[in-house]
């Protein structure tokens, strides 16, 4: 999908591809320009977390795609009626912990790695004061190429199944025989159960890592990310960690990543996202290990925005 309006600020792409085109998309991503307020662009970009419940949800979309659904609009709603990231964020939380519950997909028997989650990324982009900020939880990335071609990332190293791994081990410092539990499990029904081990100990939880859940509490947790922007043309990047695989996962022989961050944006500037993505599905469909061990390709998100000042 792609939206142009004439301004100072241009939504140049959004795309979602889901990781597995028999398997719903639990990205979603959206931009925003207001006709009566071209200076200023909005942008929510939700990656709802790997359905680990094990439950067949039939027709029914699963807890970590509705919330990634819901949020995305939520989000962007509040962001144009509140004078703070945080505040957005603290607001989409709430409302989309109201809607979990309503649709049933939050009870008193919900466990706790089935809860309605997601990475999430939320920003502003304003001319008039010369700014961009962002407010994350867990692995969304933003990166911003300057007028002079420098870029600079928040996040991206941020992969949440590192995570997920960091976490197990640290718990299994003393107890070894769980760490090599973990690389152990071989059954589908192993790996479900080691993640949601992971989650039930570690998500939203000290010591643990952080994602858009429905505690309003974690909103504490976010990071923010303040840009100001130069004279010239900048582009704005807000991407799911699914597109960032090549960059922070895989790797060549020599040890390097597979595509260094300025590959990554050469691409998305030259072909387009959708067409970034689409080759890296091609190099997946030849890989035997990959980042996250239920799904060999991840669903990617990249949300595009140019900015001229």
């Amino acid at each position: 999908m792609k939206d142009t309006i004439k301004g100072p600020i241009a939504i140049d792409e959004v795309t979602s591809i889901a990781g597995n085109p028999q398997k719903p998309n639990e990205d979603n991503g959206r931009a925003i320009i207001r006709l009566d307020e071209p200076e200023t662009a909005y942008v929510a970009l939700f990656d709802g977390a790997t359905d680990i419940s094990g439950i067949d949800y039939g027709n029914k979309t699963n807890p970590p795609r509705f919330y990634a659904q819901i949020a995305t609009d939520i989000a962007l709603h509040h962001l144009q009626r509140t004078d703070t990231l945080h505040e957005a964020a603290l607001q989409t939380i709430k409302t989309a912990a109201q809607l979990s519950k309503r649709h049933g997909y939050v009870t008193e028997e919900t466990p706790h790695h089935a809860l309605p989650t997601a990475a999430g990324a939320i920003g502003k982009i304003s001319v008039d004061e010369r700014s961009a900020d962002f407010y994350t939880l867990a692995d969304p990335s933003i990166v911003i190429q300057h007028p002079d071609g420098m870029l600079q990332c928040h996040n991206g190293t941020h992969s949440t199944a590192h995570l997920h791994q960091a976490f197990f081990e640290s718990i299994g410092a003393n107890t070894p025989e769980l760490v090599a539990a973990w690389k152990a499990s071989a059954t589908h029904e192993d790996k479900l159960a080691k993640h949601q081990f992971v989650r039930d100990t570690g998500m939203n939880k000290p010591g643990g890592y952080n994602v858009f859940s429905i505690h309003p509490e974690i909103v504490d947790q976010g990071e923010t990310f303040h840009v100001d922007l130069q004279e010239g043309l900048t582009h704005i990047y807000v991407l799911s960690d699914g597109i960032m695989r090549p960059v922070n996962d895989y790797k060549t022989e020599e040890g390097s990543p597979l595509w260094e961050l300025n590959t990554l944006v050469d691409k998305i500037n030259r072909s387009k996202g959708y067409r970034a993505i689409e080759e890296l599905r091609e190099i997946e469909n030849g890989k035997t290990n990959t980042p996250h061990e239920l799904k060999s390709s991840d669903d990617a998100t990249v949300i595009h925005l140019t900015v001229e000042i």
